[in-house]
């Protein structure tokens, strides 16, 4: 049993993702000179998505949590 949720663990896991793309991103589009629309866009969405997660977590969440979400999701990939 875990201690993440599934649907606790998929929307951190979605969060985590979405910002790991978002924020090179934004950097690439600052260093050429061009505004990070898309990035911003992605950031948005990462924070709405980590947002979700807390208001949907029974107890506080920590940074603890977030190895144990990509546990519980590629568990539930495998299985």
């Amino acid at each position: 049993m875990s201690l993440v949720a599934p649907a606790l663990a998929a929307t951190i896991v979605a969060a985590v993702l979405v910002a790991m793309f978002a924020i090179p991103a934004a950097i690439q589009a600052w260093a050429d000179g061009r505004p990070p629309r898309a990035a911003a866009l992605g950031l948005l969405a990462a924070t709405l998505l980590a947002v979700a997660a807390l208001r949907m977590a029974p107890r506080p969440l920590g940074w603890a949590d977030v190895p144990l979400a990509f546990a519980t999701v590629l568990r539930a990939l495998i299985d």
